[in-house]
């Protein structure tokens, strides 16, 4: 009778633990309370909108195209209007006017003739006032002006080049960041039954040790396996909690926005079969290359720039004016000249000499950087390649590994049940099963980040 009802309290109690130790279900979707889901096109629209990294990029991409339409601006002439003012002490005013003060004294008009008299202005005014438009035109500048449109050309192209450099950045950011917190979620489910398993069965042994059917030493056990559930649902909570913000950072979200994020089984990437064709990919449609080649053109025009310092200038400059009187109306005599000026450098105390050795040595400097990093963008996409081949081996691993350990543990289950299995075993079992599920949810999401990342270096990641 005593072996009977030891069978029957250990059944029921192992069958009501065994309900509570079942996986979760497939839908890991932690709705909010505001009902919001994000899925991950909407994640990466709102990023290329919203990033304030790549709302920076955009700016300076805007700035280098004014940038070129500033070098075009200085082929043509510059006119400036031009005011002087001046006031004199009175005796300087005095000394000025002196003449004028003679020719027109009452007492001198008897010996000047009238016609000398009105026509005898002032040397000077108290307060006198001096306008005047100049034009200056540059005629020939030995390339100046064609070398500055081409610096600012390579500088526009490495600001275009950089920004889809930062929109291709952005999106993978975002992607990392939208599957790490997918993981968090489905890891923190994987504790939450780890840690329901280990308090029924805790509650079992409880009841069978009451019962005087088991040893003290089982519950000691099950409140061992209970500690190490918490500590692991403790860190899946932890992690789950810096995700969130994270992706909200690369969203350009507030870090405390709140929304739950859709499940992505893969993405739908094109990625070429063979490492040389991944590699042949990116050397091609990588915004770095560009960038790094924007930087030899831009480099290559401040050459031009330099040599140009080596040739004569000459520019055309006109000057209209009136002669300073004492008001501001154009009423006074107009002046104008014509002329055309040019400068020759001779000697410069060697400055532009070794600007130019400078700039040529930069611009080499550039091209082997380009080289550089050239090699170094196939060396990342050949480590990109083999670790997105791992981790498709890695999923098929954890996947066989996951049904082997559930199966395992269904057996050590039942045959616990019936006191053919010793705790340890099912304790072993167990463990094994929960470490099986979350080395899975890992070696899934290692592998969406493995692809991500090749096909950012690739530089073929989709809006």
């Amino acid at each position: 009778m005593k072996h009977v009802t030891w069978m029957l309290v250990t059944g029921c109690c192992l069958l009501v633990a065994g309900a509570f130790a079942q996986p979760a279900g497939d839908d890991m979707t932690i709705t909010p309370p505001n009902g919001k889901i994000l899925k991950l096109d909407e994640a990466i629209q709102t990023a290329l909108e919203k990033n304030l990294q790549l709302k920076a990029a955009r700016k300076g991409a805007s700035a280098a195209s004014w940038g070129v339409k500033n070098a075009y601006t200085q082929f043509l002439p510059s006119v400036n209007l031009g005011l002087t003012y001046a006031r004199l002490d009175g005796s300087t005013l005095d000394r000025a006017n002196a003449f004028y003060n003679f020719v027109n004294d009452p007492n001198n008009a008897a010996f000047l003739p009238d016609e000398l008299r009105r026509n005898v202005r002032p040397g000077a005014w108290r307060d006198s006032y001096g306008p005047s438009i100049s034009v200056t035109q540059p005629i020939f500048t030995g390339g100046t002006l064609l070398a500055n449109v081409s610096v600012a050309q390579a500088q526009d192209l490495t600001a275009q080049a950089n920004l889809s450099n930062t929109e291709q950045q952005v999106i993978y950011e975002t992607q990392q960041s939208y599957f790490n917190v997918l993981r968090a979620q489905e890891l923190l489910v994987v504790a939450k039954d780890f840690l329901q398993t280990a308090e029924e069965h805790l509650s079992s042994a409880r009841k069978q040790v009451d019962a005087g059917l088991r040893s003290k030493t089982e519950i000691l056990r099950w409140e061992v396996q209970k500690a190490n559930a918490e500590n692991f649902l403790a860190r899946a909570e932890n992690g789950l909690a810096l995700s969130r913000p994270a992706l909200n950072q690369v969203l350009g979200l507030e870090l405390n926005t709140d929304y739950a994020v859709a499940p992505v089984e893969d993405l739908p990437l094109s990625i070429p079969a063979t490492v040389d064709e991944q590699i042949a990919t990116a050397l091609r449609k990588n915004p770095g290359v560009q960038v790094m080649e924007a930087n030899v053109d831009l480099a290559g025009a401040v050459v031009k720039v330099e040599r140009s310092n080596f040739t004569p200038k000459v520019a055309l400059a006109y000057n209209y004016s009136w002669e300073a009187n004492n008001t501001l109306k154009l009423d006074s005599y107009k002046t104008w000249s014509l002329a055309v000026a040019a400068q020759f450098p001779i000697f410069n105390s060697f400055r532009d000499y070794t600007n130019l050795q400078k700039a040529q040595e930069t611009k080499a400097q550039t091209e082997e950087l380009q080289k550089n990093f050239e090699r170094g963008l196939s060396l990342q996409v050949l480590q990109a390649s083999q670790n997105l081949d791992l981790a498709k081996k890695q999923v098929a691993l954890t996947e066989k590994a996951k049904a082997q350990a559930e199966e395992n543990f269904r057996v050590i289950k039942k045959s616990y049940e019936v006191g053919l299995a010793s705790n340890l075993d099912f304790l072993d079992a167990q463990n094994t099963q929960s470490q099986a599920r979350w080395d899975n949810v890992n070696a899934k999401y290692d592998f969406l980040l493995a692809k991500t990342a090749l096909a950012q270096a690739m530089g073929v990641l989709q809006r």
